[in-house]
């Protein structure tokens, strides 16, 4: 399965375009399952919503908070996650932070973001700066679900 992804991503970029990515890939904060936004993979399609908007309530791409946008994001691969942050805690398979793997949902009591991989999460910080990647220590994440 990862060489027919590979596969597709590959068909859709010039052969010179490749080597580009693969020397920009190295410099990339992340690398996770990522492997652009046409992937299919929970983080390939929330890596498409960097730079949305943050509004407090939100749950679309005009405008989302974290847990609306976790929520957004998996409504994508057909799984329904529930609206809050708490009520997300209380559901899926919990992981330990030591365990968890691209696509993994990341929470603390307050904040949700979805894991990217190499300590990198993406998720809907605040307004003024929307949704982004950063390190995971930036959401002072306490826990992981997998759905």
């Amino acid at each position: 399965a990862q060489a027919a992804t590979s596969a597709r991503v590959g068909t859709s970029a010039p052969a010179e375009q490749s080597t580009q990515g693969s020397s920009s890939q190295a410099s990339e904060a992340f690398v996770g399952r990522d492997l652009g936004p046409a992937d299919g993979t929970v983080v390939g399609i929330a890596m498409q919503y960097q730079g949305s908007p943050y509004v407090w309530g939100g749950t679309t791409p005009s405008g989302f908070d974290c847990s609306g946008f976790v929520g957004y994001v998996y409504r994508q691969i057909g799984k329904s996650l529930p609206r809050t942050t708490g009520a997300m805690m209380g559901a899926g398979q919990v992981v330990p932070l030591s365990q968890i793997q691209p696509g993994d949902v990341l929470l603390s009591p307050t904040h949700a973001g979805i894991y990217v991989g190499n300590g990198q999460a993406i998720h809907a910080l605040s307004p003024g700066q929307g949704v982004q990647v950063t390190p995971m220590s930036w959401g002072s994440f306490t826990t992981a679900r997998r759905y």
